[in-house]
């Protein structure tokens, strides 16, 4: 039991640790040492692929948040085409009603006027809302891969502890003559 307490306190160490008691306690095998080395390429293999796994997810998370800051750009632009739209139609507008002959200060000009305003008001709005909405999800989506990223790295921390540490009681157990046995009947 102090074994295996021994393992989880000080991780690779430990299973190392186990392994040299059990070259100690009844000598090791060419077969254990090389087993020895494979789980050691294993457990080295498992970190590499944790670290690599989280640096291509942080990498996606960049490109998320860089798309991010596009979408806001995007919708500020949006914004500033709804406006000048409005202006122009504005404009437009003023001189078809003079040109009609009508007053501009009459009370169907201000009603078309106001009108005209709501609706560009509202497409402001809505061009703002859908670009906020879309940088939003990227942020989101950015922040679920660098939650992947860090599980992927701690995954791969703790399969390396899980291979030194099926090493190192394998070891001990064949060291120490505690292989499991087959029962009969």
């Amino acid at each position: 039991m102090e074994a295996l307490m021994g393992l989880f306190a000080a991780g690779g160490a430990g299973a190392t640790a186990v392994g040299t008691g059990a070259v100690a306690a009844g000598g090791v095998s060419g077969l254990t040492l090389l087993q020895g080395g494979m789980a050691a390429v294993s457990a080295i293999g498992s970190i590499g692929a944790g670290i690599a796994a989280n640096k291509e997810a942080k990498a996606m998370a960049a490109q998320q948040e860089f798309q991010a800051r596009d979408e806001q750009i995007d919708t500020i632009t949006e914004q500033t085409k709804i406006k000048k739209a409005y202006a122009d139609s504005l404009s437009k507008q003023a001189v078809q009603f003079a040109a009609g002959g009508v007053d501009l200060g009459s009370g169907s000009v201000d009603a078309a006027r106001r009108q005209l305003s709501e609706d560009a008001e509202n497409e402001i709005q809505n061009a703002g809302s859908s670009g906020i909405r879309r940088s939003l999800s990227r942020r989101v989506q950015a922040n679920i891969y660098r939650q992947k990223g860090k599980s992927a790295l701690m995954s791969g921390f703790f399969d390396a502890l899980g291979t030194g540490l099926n090493f190192g009681i394998s070891a001990y157990k064949n060291a120490n003559g505690l292989t499991a046995k087959t029962s009969e009947g």
